[in-house]
């Protein structure tokens, strides 16, 4: 029941007799526009010292993540939502200060209500570009900001998922079928919201301790088995580098 839209290139190569080692590059291509904007995202927030050897590790470190390796070259439509999330982010960070309003926030309202509209889970993001407006600039240009991006991201939104929602609707009598039944009590599901809380965290030490969870191959953070240390190593730097510089005073 969700938005095929994505899966429809792959679909077509498949059916045309595309050969695999195409299919994948298609896939795979995701993950490396993630991978290009993240890196311009990070030469732009930290211009000291900008040099292929530091793009080249950063690039490693990333690459290395259970995160990357577990949607590049997948059909779970992760790495497009990355894709668009890390081009808007390095847009923002590029545009404040240099580009108006509209021209900052408007195209960023494009990109990321595309992916809302593809792959509803990315609203999540929406949300925090809008978190994001409401504090990149003077208060009296907050207003241009908010509209400008909900201008871009409501266009975008409709566009991609209103046909799928109306084919929802018209055969379920929910445009986001199961979900929300409890509101739209579609007569082929339980009156159910059917979200999945699996990977939330049950308490404060929940969350906390996921750091820690992370050095374990499990699947309490994703439907995949993931492993990841690089969090509880980045905890450990930030508590060093605290250390270092409380004792340098």
């Amino acid at each position: 029941w969700h938005n095929p839209t994505l899966d429809i290139p792959m679909a077509m190569a498949m059916r045309a007799g595309a050969p695999g080692w195409l299919v994948s590059i298609w896939l795979a291509a995701f993950s490396v526009i993630a991978l290009f904007f993240g890196l311009r995202l990070l030469d732009r927030l930290w211009p000291e010292r900008v040099s292929w050897q530091r793009s080249l590790a950063a690039g490693v470190v990333t690459i290395s993540g259970a995160g990357l390796w577990s949607v590049t070259g997948t059909t779970l439509n992760d790495a497009p939502v990355a894709a668009a999330v890390l081009a808007s982010l390095w847009w923002m960070a590029s545009s404040i200060g240099r580009r108006g309003a509209f021209a900052t926030w408007l195209p960023i309202g494009l990109v990321v209500g595309l992916m809302v509209g593809l792959k509803l889970t990315a609203a999540i993001y929406a949300i925090g570009f809008i978190a994001a407006a409401c504090f990149a600039g003077p208060v009296r240009g907050l207003p241009a900001r908010i509209v400008a991006l909900g201008i871009g991201g409501t266009t975008m939104t409709v566009l991609a998922a209103g046909p799928w929602m109306w084919t929802l609707w018209s055969l379920y009598e929910n445009p986001l079928f199961p979900y929300f039944n409890h509101w739209f009590h579609s007569p082929y599901a339980l009156p159910q919201a059917w979200n999945d809380a699996r990977f939330l965290p049950q308490s404060v030490g929940d969350a906390l301790l996921a750091p820690v969870k992370l050095l374990r191959n499990s699947k309490h953070f994703s439907e995949v088995n993931i492993a990841d240390p690089r969090l509880f190593l980045g905890w450990i730097a930030v508590i060093a580098a605290t250390v270092a510089t409380w004792r340098g005073r």
